[in-house]
């Protein structure tokens, strides 16, 4: 990298590594899952630094109780008490393993 600044040619070989390394992202990138129109993505990797309050998924859980399809990526406890997928397991919320 030059300094503080990225060039097209730097970040699509930099994008290129990423799917070299994943071929499950890979996989997506070529056959990407459908999103619902209006849909909101929400992402946040939690609270690893305090252990406290998930914001992520309780911002998830608001907008979809508003009627809003949501999309969240979720995972079980790595770093933390909890992870997303955890939470909402606990909730009874089920989550799609396969989008």
């Amino acid at each position: 990298m030059h300094g503080t600044r990225l060039s097209v040619p730097l970040l699509t070989l930099l994008w290129q590594e990423v799917i070299n390394f994943d071929p499950i992202l890979a996989e997506h990138i070529t056959s990407p899952t459908a999103v619902p129109d209006r849909a909101v993505i929400v992402a946040g990797s939690g609270k690893e630094t305090f252990k406290t309050f998930n914001v992520s998924t309780a911002a998830s859980l608001l907008a979809a109780s508003a009627g809003v399809p949501v999309v969240k990526g979720v995972s079980q406890s790595v770093s933390a008490v909890s992870g997303a997928a955890d939470v909402l397991k606990t909730l009874g919320i089920p989550i799609e393993d396969d989008p």
